[in-house]
């Protein structure tokens, strides 16, 4: 027998819908292009790697993908001329905050390979390397999360709605 409240089951609700909101913002607005950027710094090969990766080496082209993401998801969910701009606003921001923080992983992932190529191994700085990757994946989360607070304060109630909708469409 549950001793929860009812205002307490209401609150749970809540907090799933918003998270549910931002990860479909996340999916649809981003995919390919901001988690392109994000990827190396949050999981190092897991979103880095794959079809249609856009060289980080190349901010334009990220740019560019990124743009060309959001115009296409948001046609999908009719957001006017200036919640489109809004949006583009937001992520060439993003993309300018991610870009030099996976440029940084990158740094550390080849310092971490030089120091297990050691004949002797240096735990000490292999530890320096892992507190400098977590401050790396605070920074990146903390500006990702800005970027989809923004997203979602640019859309409508319907249109995350209906993004939500998408997203669940291509899970699984």
């Amino acid at each position: 027998m549950s001793t929860e409240t009812k205002d307490e089951r209401r609150a749970k609700r809540h907090g799933f819908w918003f998270g549910i909101v931002i990860g479909g913002l996340a999916g649809a607005l981003l995919a390919g292009a901001v988690a392109g950027a994000a990827g190396p710094v949050l999981a190092a090969k897991a979103f880095g790697h794959g079809f249609g990766r856009v060289s980080l080496q190349d901010p334009e082209a990220v740019q560019e993908r990124a743009e060309f993401a959001a115009s296409f998801v948001l046609e999908r969910v009719n957001a006017t001329d200036a919640q489109q701009a809004e949006v583009k606003r937001i992520l060439s921001e993003t993309i300018g905050d991610v870009i030099p923080l996976a440029e940084e992983h990158r740094a550390n992932r080849e310092a971490l390979h030089s120091e297990f190529s050691q004949v002797v191994i240096d735990a000490e700085a292999i530890e320096r390397i892992r507190r400098a990757e977590m401050v790396l994946a605070e920074q990146a989360s903390r500006e990702l999360t800005e970027a989809f607070t923004g997203f979602a304060q640019t859309l409508t109630a319907e249109q995350r709605n209906e993004l939500m909708e998408m997203g669940r469409r291509f899970q699984h």
